[in-house]
C-alpha cells in the first residue's frame, strides 16, 4: 500500500523513484526489482532451511540435494 502511495505522490513508477532518489545517489547501480538476463550469473541463490531438520545447507555440495532454492525465478523477468 505504501508503495502505491509513494508512486502516486512522486508521479512516477516506484522502481524509477527508488532508482533516481535512493539507489542512484547511494551508488547502488545493480539494485532493482528484476535481473537482466546478462547479469543472472551474478545473482546469488537464496536457500531456505530444511523443513524437517531445521538446518541450512552447510556447503555448496549439499545445495543441490538437500536445499530448495528460496526463490523460484520471479526475479528473472520485469514485473
Amino acid at each position: 500500500m505504501l508503495c502505491v502511495l509513494i508512486a502516486r505522490a512522486a508521479g512516477q513508477p516506484l522502481e524509477t523513484f527508488l532508482r533516481d532518489r535512493i539507489f542512484g545517489p547511494l551508488g547502488m547501480k545493480d539494485t532493482g526489482f528484476s535481473v537482466p538476463t546478462s547479469k543472472l550469473g551474478r545473482l546469488v541463490t537464496g536457500y531456505r532451511r530444511d523443513p524437517q531438520s531445521g538446518r541450512a545447507p552447510e556447503h555448496a555440495e549439499s545445495r543441490a540435494s538437500t536445499a530448495a532454492p528460496a526463490f523460484a525465478g520471479p526475479h528473472r523477468s520485469t514485473p
